[in-house]
């Protein structure tokens, strides 16, 4: 797979990069060697090798579940905005 000019400004679209022309075949070419390698990769033969989610063995550790005392509401009764049990906060995303 070829990567073009078109895909690069795709590319930099999404990423909200800016380019100038100058670094556009540059860049281009980077990519177009990255792609290729991907590819390379997506030809070897895997048969038999089980997936793994880390570099190295080890196993998920579990902690025991432990029922504790919390701060509680009384921590935030006081604080502004506590209204009906719950803190109310202003908007901070439109």
């Amino acid at each position: 797979m070829a990567f073009g000019k078109a895909d690069l400004i795709n590319v930099a679209r999404l990423a909200r990069l800016s380019l100038a022309e100058e670094e556009m075949d540059r860049l281009i070419e980077d990519l177009d060697r990255i792609v290729g390698f991907v590819t390379q990769l997506s030809e070897v033969d895997v048969t038999g090798v089980e997936p793994m989610s880390y570099a190295q063995k080890q196993a998920l550790s579990f902690r025991e579940d432990r029922v504790f005392e919390s701060l509680g509401r009384e921590c935030v009764s006081s604080s502004l905005g506590f209204e009906d049990g719950l803190v109310r906060v202003p908007k901070i995303v439109d």
